[in-house]
C-alpha cells in the first residue's frame, strides 16, 4: 500500500507516463525501479523514486541542433516545420543520454516526455517544441539543451483547383507557399495572372485569404506569398471575358474577341485580330467603351501622331470601316475593268488605278480615254484625256512633266475611267461602261447613308 502511494505521488511529481510507443534509449533512471502501472487498458511503464538525486550534468556537445546557431541547412529547414500527428520525432538532451526519447505525435496532436508528461505540439515548429519542453525541464535540470529532430515525417496534403494544367491534391513539400503549389500544378493555364482571382481556403473553410495574382507574381513577396499548412485548398478562377478580352471587328483578319494588350496599345489589338484588309478605312476607326459608350474617333494610319491617353481596356469594342472610296475602270483597252477600291491613305492617280485594273492591252487607245463624274444635279459629265502624255512623260523632267503629273491627279474617288481600243467607235456607253455607272450609283447611295 505504502509503495503505491509513493508511485502515485511520483507521477504526479514527475508527470512520467511513458506510452507503448515511447522507448529508453540508454535504459531506467539509475536508482530507480521499474514499476508497471495500469492507466484506462493500456499498461504503461513508470519508474518509482529512489532516496537518490540526478547526477549532476555533464558539460555539453557542440553537437549542431536547432536550438544553436551552427545548425546545418536541414536542420534550419526542419526548425520551419511544423509538426503534426503522426509525425516521429528524436528528442535528446546534452549530457543526458538517458533521456533520449523516440516519440510518435499522437492522433491528438500530443507527446509524453519523462519529467515533463504530456505536451501538445501539433502545428508547433521544433523551436517551439524545444521551448515547451524545456520549461518542464528545467525543474529538474538547470539549463538543459534540447535537440529535437524529426525522423519520419506523416506528409500533409494541399490542393489547387482552377485553370492550371493539373488541378488536384498534391503532397504539401518543406516550406511551400502559394507559388510553390501553383508550380507544382503545372503553372496557370490562362495568358497572364491579372486574368484569374485566388483565395486560399483553410481549416475546412474556416478561414480564407485573397490573394492578389498581380502582385504575387510581379513581387514574390513572402507576406502575399502565404505559406502553406496540411489541408489548404487554393481555389482560382478565371475573370469574365469582359474583363479581360477587347473585341475587334470590320475589316480585319480575325474579327472576334482578343486578349487585352499589356500596354492597351489599339495597334496591338488590331494585329492580335489579324491585322487590316486590303478595304480597311484605318483612318476611321471607332473605339467605343463598354458595351453602352460612344465612339471615339481612332486614326489608326499613322502610328506615330497616336495619343499615349488613348488605349483599349477590357470589354472595349474597337471597330474598322471598310473604305467606300472606288474608282471605275471601264472599256476594252484595260485587261480588268471594274471597281477598284482605294484603300485608305493612298495617293490616287490614273497611273495607279490602271495598274490596279491589270493594266492596259496592247491595243488600248490610251489618247482617246476619257474620265466621267457625276454633277451635283447628277448628269454625268465626260472628260477626254490623252493618257500616253502620262506614259510618256511620267518620268521625265522639266514641262512634259508637269503636265504628266498634273493630268495623273485627275482622277477622283467615284471618277469612272474609260479606256477604248484603237479603232473602235466611241459611242459614249461602250463595253463596261454601264457596268461601271451601276457601280457608281451603287458607290454613291452608300456614301449617303454613311
Amino acid at each position: 500500500m505504502k509503495t503505491t502511494q509513493q508511485t502515485r505521488r511520483m507521477m504526479m511529481t514527475l508527470g512520467v507516463l511513458a506510452t507503448t510507443q515511447t522507448t529508453w534509449a540508454a535504459g531506467p533512471i539509475p536508482g530507480m525501479a521499474v514499476v508497471p502501472v495500469v492507466v484506462g487498458a493500456q499498461a504503461r511503464r513508470v519508474q518509482e523514486a529512489r532516496p537518490l538525486q540526478l547526477p549532476a550534468p555533464s558539460e555539453p556537445r557542440s553537437t549542431p541542433s536547432v536550438a544553436s546557431p551552427a545548425a546545418s541547412s536541414v536542420a534550419s529547414a526542419q526548425s520551419r516545420y511544423k509538426v503534426r500527428a503522426g509525425d516521429s520525432l528524436e528528442i535528446k538532451v546534452m549530457g543526458r543520454p538517458e533521456l533520449t526519447q523516440a516519440v510518435t505525435v499522437a492522433p491528438d496532436g500530443t507527446i509524453i516526455y519523462p519529467y515533463v508528461g504530456e505536451v501538445a505540439i501539433a502545428g508547433d515548429s521544433l523551436v517551439q517544441i524545444i521551448a515547451k519542453l524545456k520549461g518542464g525541464l528545467k525543474r529538474q535540470l538547470e539549463n538543459p539543451q534540447i535537440l529535437v529532430s524529426v525522423v519520419k515525417r506523416q506528409m500533409g496534403e494541399v490542393a489547387v483547383l482552377g485553370p492550371v494544367k493539373e488541378a488536384g491534391k498534391k503532397e504539401l513539400g518543406d516550406d511551400w507557399r502559394v507559388l510553390n503549389l501553383i508550380a507544382a500544378a503545372g503553372g496557370l493555364t490562362v495568358e497572364r495572372p491579372e486574368f484569374v482571382t485566388m483565395r486560399l481556403v483553410r481549416k475546412g473553410g474556416q478561414t480564407t485569404l485573397n490573394v492578389d495574382p498581380i502582385q504575387l507574381y510581379a513581387s514574390g513577396d513572402p507576406k502575399l506569398n502565404f505559406m502553406l499548412e496540411d489541408g489548404d485548398l487554393l481555389v482560382i478562377q478565371e475573370r469574365d471575358k469582359s474583363e479581360t478580352m477587347v473585341t475587334v471587328v470590320g475589316e480585319v483578319g480575325k474579327p472576334g474577341q482578343v486578349i487585352c494588350p499589356r500596354d492597351g496599345s489599339p495597334l496591338a489589338a488590331l494585329v492580335a485580330a489579324g491585322g487590316a484588309t486590303g478595304k480597311a478605312s484605318l483612318s476611321k476607326a471607332t473605339l467605343r467603351r463598354g458595351s453602352g459608350g460612344t465612339p471615339i474617333p481612332v486614326d489608326l494610319s499613322n502610328p506615330d501622331k497616336l495619343p499615349l491617353s488613348l488605349q483599349v481596356g477590357p470589354g472595349d469594342t474597337l471597330t474598322i470601316p471598310a473604305s467606300v472610296s472606288q474608282v471605275f475602270i471601264a472599256g476594252a483597252g484595260v485587261l480588268k475593268p471594274g471597281a477598284v477600291e482605294i484603300p485608305d491613305k493612298t495617293a490616287l492617280t490614273i497611273y495607279w488605278a490602271i495598274q490596279q485594273a491589270g493594266g492596259v492591252q496592247q491595243d488600248a487607245d490610251l489618247k482617246h480615254a476619257s474620265i466621267t463624274r457625276i454633277a451635283p444635279n447628277g448628269a454625268p459629265i465626260a472628260e477626254e484625256i490623252d493618257l500616253e502624255k502620262i506614259f510618256k512623260n511620267r518620268n521625265s523632267q522639266g514641262k512634259g512633266a508637269e503636265e504628266a503629273a498634273a493630268l495623273n491627279s485627275k482622277l477622283k474617288p467615284g471618277d469612272i475611267l474609260e479606256i477604248p481600243t484603237k479603232g473602235a467607235k466611241r459611242r459614249g456607253f461602250n463595253l463596261g461602261l454601264n457596268e461601271a455607272m451601276m457601280g457608281l450609283s451603287t458607290y454613291l447611295m452608300v456614301r449617303q447613308i454613311r
